[in-house]
């Protein structure tokens, strides 16, 4: 297992690479990868028989898109038994909003689109269970349980665009993990689509004497099998959230707000996010959205939760009283009703769209010790200097979830590996640097008894 050091001493050094020979998406990602040297596996070459068949299954000529200006946006990501005798290679794809390439063809695999698969099947109050199809849009679900009193156990800045089906293939986060903990245990069953066609009906919980291959398949990032359908297990809304959002000075204040933050809000914080300066500064400059305090190296974003407002605002002024107990005077913000949370909200949610405005943007989604969360930031700013635009750093604080962005204007030149987009195509040898060769050995052998022809989601993951 590489130490934490090397493992920003590669990263720095595979951002210069990257620097220096993009050219676009998939070579940076053939970088990574090191896969100048990867070829085209025996797969079979889309035929015309090929295309009526898939005409027939679809029932609409529309759905069959093989214009180089149709399929331009499935081909590039963010920044059945008919397959026995073909072999044809297929990528699964969701909303397409994952950062490292898992959702998008390599060479000339066809790129199933989940996109109109969206129904919400069924809503139950009394159990919160929530049956729908995979390429329901996450923000669509949370509007729908919201209804009737409930909320989705994830959230993310994507919801408006990411699909539950694609959340669940890369067992996503999001910003109230501390809450919520991971998707997967929400997950009462799925309804997956098997590589020679077979469909495996796992919606009900009565399969719950058997071994849960529902989560052997979370996670898997459409390589073992293709979820068409899920059902998951909400919770009842609270009556009110608000926020608080401070300014800091140092690192140390950061994690000393985690800290108080957990001792005095216990299970009723749902989020703590964090963010930098340049992070900041980028939404104010390319986006127009002004921070409501100064301008600070860090700012914190806490959230919490319960039936009485006015408690947590109380809560929300102690942590703010016992963080000016250690450090003095700290700026703040707390949100006094849902509009004014929304406000606070508003600089976190939108980095992202403003980071595109700023240049290429080169993402890396990683989880980092705590104690550490920023050291990757300074590394890369000092590493790379002048050549870039903007190099910022933001995330999930309490599972040091964190999100380091390098904006380039001119492209011309050029703890865990992931954290919650998943592996895709981007970080398959960074995977085999960190996992033991056993586990690799037995994902290769769930891969092939799953897939035994290895046309679902080819090249990612596993390479070989």
């Amino acid at each position: 297992m590489p130490s934490y050091s090397s493992t920003l001493t590669y990263l720095a050094t595979s951002a210069r690479s990257s620097l220096r020979y993009y050219k676009h998406a998939i070579t940076q990602a053939r970088t990574y990868c090191n896969a100048n040297s990867m070829v085209r596996k025996e797969y079979s070459y889309v035929n015309q028989d090929d295309k009526n068949h898939f005409i027939k299954i679809l029932q609409q000529t529309s759905r069959l898109l093989d214009h180089k200006h149709d399929v331009a946006h499935y081909v590039t990501d963010w920044h059945g038994r008919y397959h026995d005798t073909s072999r044809l290679a297929i990528v699964p794809q969701g909303g397409n909003t994952g950062l490292v390439g898992g959702s998008i063809p390599v060479f000339d695999e066809i790129t199933l689109s989940t996109s109109l698969m969206d129904e919400i099947i069924d809503f139950d109050p009394q159990s919160g269970i929530l049956i729908c199809q995979a390429g329901c849009i996450l923000k669509n679900l949370h509007d729908h349980v919201n209804m009737y009193g409930f909320s989705m156990p994830i959230d993310l800045a994507a919801r408006g665009s990411c699909q539950i089906g694609g959340n669940l293939a890369t067992n996503a986060g999001g910003i109230h993990f501390i809450r919520y903990g991971p998707l997967r245990k929400y997950v009462t069953g799925i309804e997956v689509i098997l590589s020679n066609g077979d469909v495996l009906d796992m919606l009900s919980s009565t399969f719950n004497h058997i071994p849960d291959i529902k989560q052997l398949v979370i996670g898997t990032e459409g390589t073992l099998a293709i979820i068409s359908k899920v059902a998951i297990r909400c919770l009842e809304n609270p009556k009110c959230y608000n926020a608080a959002l401070l300014g800091c000075e140092s690192y140390d204040q950061i994690t000393s707000a985690l800290i108080i933050a957990r001792n005095v809000l216990g299970h009723t914080m749902s989020a703590i996010e964090v963010m930098d300066l340049p992070a900041v500064s980028l939404v104010k400059s390319k986006l127009g959205l002004n921070c409501p305090l100064s301008p600070h190296p860090f700012y914190v974003l806490i959230e919490t939760y319960s039936s009485d407002e006015n408690q947590n605002i109380d809560k929300l002024y102690d942590i703010l009283s016992l963080l000016e107990n250690n450090f003095g005077e700290v700026e703040s913000a707390v949100s006094l009703n849902q509009t004014q949370l929304s406000q606070l909200w508003t600089v976190r949610e939108h980095i992202t769209e403003a980071l595109k405005q700023d240049g290429h943007v080169y993402k890396f989604d990683v989880s980092v010790p705590i104690p550490k969360y920023f050291d990757l930031v300074g590394i890369m700013r000092n590493q790379l200097g002048s050549s870039t635009s903007t190099v910022c750093g933001f995330g999930h604080l309490a599972d040091g979830n964190k999100f380091l962005d390098i904006a380039i204007k001119d492209v011309k030149n050029g703890g865990s590996i992931s954290a919650e987009h998943g592996i895709g195509f981007n970080k398959t040898n960074l995977m085999y640097a960190s996992k033991a060769t056993q586990n690799i050995i037995t994902m290769k052998a769930i891969k092939d008894y799953f897939d035994p022809k290895g046309i679902l989601n080819p090249y990612k993951i596993l390479q070989g």
